[in-house]
């Protein structure tokens, strides 16, 4: 089969819906890093078996050599590339409701013991793709692409810039941007001639996120009702709102540091609302003044209790003079529910 041949049939694979493209194209990344399945799993979130069928899958159209276990042919890295490409227009069609969509991951390394000549060094990426530099309020930017990965560099620190990653839950998100980063970061560092990650001084974090629920049904009730939602923090900037990216209803979380806690109590949330029965707004209304009457019946009962304790003292002992200080703290509080 000619090259314009295995190009036909890999535009074909990929109109393919029924296929979880993204899953197959990490599944065929994985396998040429040589990595195992137990790893996969960890990384992917599929059990092991779901990962072995998908693999005989791939062995048939192709992709992996039908005799080497995890060898990917020339047609499946044309299939991961072809893929990528495509990646805007069918990413979000091949995704189950409630996926995770993280963009707009900004990892910040800050330099650590700052050479002197560290804008000599920085010229290390002006090879990248797109490569241009601007001064802005007293500080100068380097920036390039490396691959499809945008890499900035300022007076004192390293920003690394990710594309989007889906994932069945945001720790798998997560996970899967630290393995892009600690992939590329050594590469960074010899182009800069820099140690850049300094395990014992925490110089690398997460400075900016969105983590975005593909497909949530809030998120398409608001849109088809045209509701405006948006939740916001304490200094008044969108921690939460619902929007529809690429034509896909999404709830998106958008704190810099809290965007993947947020989303995870979220879900955890609606899972223990469809785990339990809640009460309805007329049953916890009954709820409330239930106990607000038991509250008061047994208030009510403990000053009495509080005020024949007293009168038992003064008949057995009456020539002491009795007064607040002779009262616990407690008692005093029960003493003031009585008339």
């Amino acid at each position: 089969m000619n090259q314009r041949n295995i190009e036909i049939d890999i535009e074909s694979l990929i109109k393919n819906k029924k296929i979880k493209h993204y899953n197959w194209k990490e599944i065929l990344r994985a396998f040429s890093s040589g990595k195992s399945i137990s790893e996969i799993v960890s990384i992917i979130g599929l059990k092991d078996k779901e990962i072995y069928a998908i693999a005989k899958r791939m062995k048939e159209y192709g992709l992996i050599d039908s005799t080497k276990v995890r060898q990917i042919t020339k047609k499946g890295f044309l299939y991961v590339e072809k893929f990528e490409m495509l990646l805007p227009s069918i990413e979000n069609k091949n995704f189950s409701q409630d996926d995770i969509r993280l963009h707009k991951i900004e990892f910040m390394i800050e330099v650590k013991n700052k050479p002197y000549n560290w804008d000599e060094r920085r010229q290390g990426i002006a090879k990248y793709k797109q490569y241009h530099e601007w001064d802005s309020n007293g500080n100068h930017f380097n920036e390039g692409y490396y691959e499809d990965i945008r890499i900035r560099t300022d007076n004192k620190n390293v920003y690394v810039y990710l594309k989007e990653i889906f994932g069945r839950t945001s720790e798998i998100v997560i996970n899967k941007a630290l393995d892009i980063l600690y992939s590329i970061l050594p590469i960074i560092e010899g182009d800069l001639k820099i140690k850049l990650e300094k395990p014992r001084r925490w110089n690398v974090w997460i400075s900016d996120q969105h983590l975005a629920l593909v497909d949530n049904s809030l998120a398409k009730f608001c849109n088809d009702k045209n509701i405006e939602l948006k939740i916001y923090d304490e200094g008044g900037k969108v921690r939460a709102q619902v929007d529809k990216s690429k034509g896909v209803n999404e709830l998106e979380f958008q704190h810099k540091t809290k965007a993947s806690s947020d989303s995870e109590k979220f879900q955890e949330y609606c899972k223990d609302i469809l785990e339990i029965k809640p009460m309805l707004p007329s049953q916890l209304s009954f709820a409330v003044d239930f106990l607000y009457c038991k509250v008061s019946e047994i208030t009510e009962l403990m000053a009495t209790q509080t005020k024949l304790q007293i009168n038992t003292f003064k008949m057995i002992r009456p020539e002491t003079q009795f007064t607040h200080k002779d009262i616990s703290s407690q008692d005093k509080r029960e003493i003031s529910y009585i008339g």
